[in-house]
């Protein structure tokens, strides 16, 4: 389900107070995505699945952080998954989609960076099968991918303040890790042969001087 993206709309929670009961809305919200999600949960049956994109800048907005909190700490948020832009005419910015379920066994959530590994034809992004069964059997098993895919405890996403940003929790880093501490051994080093040099410099200077 696509809900409306990017709209900005002042809406009261007292005036959809039915709707929203089990939720904590704050009155500062200004999004329509995150209104429309809790809108799809409140008329999900007790075994549903929702499936929704959102821009990824949604991830992380602050203005909609205690609607996050709630749908995380109710236990509907089962995953997030990254996906790349142009994928399709009308989406040239990158995409998320997010999975909501009633019931979940479990609190962890899995986030899946599917925003690489793509091909790109004629400025369109698309998927080989390859990947795409990549993507669902890792969310099928829930399954922990290095730069790919990470379950996420409650607790962790408490302390990222329920920012669902992937970045957060899977690195893509591919240079090379370089420890601080070796480097400033190295220039610690370095300075001191730089010392020993100078040094016998200075004293074959002064040894010219004197025999001239």
């Amino acid at each position: 389900m696509y809900p409306p993206i990017g709209i900005k709309q002042k809406l009261n929670p007292v005036d959809f107070k039915d709707r929203f009961k089990n939720f904590k809305i704050p009155k500062n919200a200004s999004r329509f995505e995150f209104f429309n999600i809790l809108h799809m949960i409140n008329n999900l049956s007790g075994n549903g699945i929702i499936i929704t994109s959102l821009p990824k800048g949604a991830l992380s907005r602050n203005a909609d952080i205690q609607i996050k909190e709630e749908l995380i700490k109710n236990n509907y948020l089962d995953a997030v998954i990254s996906l790349p832009g142009n994928i399709s005419y009308n989406l040239s910015n990158e995409i998320c989609l997010l999975i909501f379920k009633k019931n979940r066994k479990t609190n962890n959530v899995l986030f899946i960076d599917a925003s690489k590994g793509f091909k790109s034809k004629k400025k369109m992004s698309s998927f080989t099968n390859e990947n795409i069964d990549k993507i669902v059997d890792t969310y099928k098993y829930k399954s922990e991918i290095n730069k790919f895919s990470k379950l996420v405890s409650l607790n962790e996403l408490n302390k990222n303040k329920f920012n669902l940003s992937i970045s957060r929790y899977i690195n893509t880093f591919e240079g090379e890790f370089i420890e601080l501490k070796e480097v400033l051994e190295k220039k610690e080093k370095l300075n001191r042969n730089l010392q020993e040099v100078t040094h016998k410099i200075d004293s074959l200077v002064l040894d010219l001087k004197i025999k001239k």
